[in-house]
């Protein structure tokens, strides 16, 4: 139920309104019911709390690469590029999504910036860092 949802996030910011995990999971909640402007303050926020949230960087860079805008582009890019360094100097944490951040990434530069070298490269390094991220 998107109201109780909504609800209960606010609940959550709250009690806890730098928390940049419950900031990013609102952004993420609102991107999948359509609100994208929401999306991107929520994401926007959890990265001023917390510049180095793999997971609201990845957000935010693929809300910006599916906004059909070619001006986020550029954005969208620099995004990408920040969450791809950060995963590859991050040692702990989760293999599947620093993978994901590898694989997104790899994507957008092939359809979007038509760098395909590149973009294999970034699909090999997913692949590379968690072997069962191909079967995803």
């Amino acid at each position: 139920n998107f109201a109780q949802s909504r609800t209960l996030y606010h609940k959550a910011i709250e009690e806890d309104p730098t928390s940049s995990e419950i900031l990013t999971r609102y952004g993420q909640f609102l991107a999948k019911v359509c609100d994208k402007s929401g999306a991107r303050e929520y994401l926007l926020e959890a990265l001023i709390h917390n510049r180095n949230n793999l997971q609201a960087l990845l957000s935010y860079a693929t809300l910006l690469s599916e906004s059909g805008d070619m001006h986020a582009r550029p954005e969208a890019r620099r995004y990408f590029d920040r969450a791809r360094a950060l995963a590859a100097k991050q040692r702990t944490g989760s293999k599947r999504l620093r993978a994901l951040v590898l694989a997104r990434a790899g994507v957008f530069l092939s359809v979007y910036q038509s760098e395909h070298a590149a973009a294999m490269d970034c699909l090999a390094s997913a692949v590379d860092l968690d072997p069962n991220f191909a079967d995803a």
